[in-house]
């Protein structure tokens, strides 16, 4: 199933990155901090399983920056998807990443940590 799952505190972002996957006849899911300790398997299967050695509780001060994960998109709807959220104005969410056998046992959690290395690392 071809999903878009996307972390924001934005309600308006939310609901215009919604329309725009309905529009592409894609799935949208709103993510939610209670899903950044499950695995990116769990969350885009909706089958909620902790890992293994589950990740600890999330500290008090942590705040998640928004997120994008596409889901068995292929590249036409993927390009199509991100020609359209530029042509809809919708301000960028510099987090992103594609579902892959490699990053699907991750946490959310840990998923987030590694895509914010490495867009340190390309934007230092």
């Amino acid at each position: 199933m071809e999903q878009i799952l996307v972390y924001t505190t934005d309600k308006e972002k939310a609901r215009k990155i919604e329309t725009l996957c309905s529009s592409l006849g894609v799935g949208f899911r709103l993510l939610t901090l209670g899903d950044l300790r499950f695995s990116v398997a769990s969350v885009v299967s909706g089958d909620y399983k902790l890992p293994l050695g589950a990740a600890p509780p999330l500290a008090a001060m942590y705040v998640q920056p928004e997120l994008m994960l596409f889901n068995g998109l292929n590249d036409r709807t993927l390009n199509a998807f991100l020609k359209k959220y530029r042509q809809e104005h919708i301000s960028p969410i510099p987090l992103k990443a594609v579902v892959t056998p490699f990053n699907c046992s991750w946490t959310l959690l840990e998923l987030t940590a590694q895509l914010q290395r490495e867009h340190a690392s390309l934007h230092g």
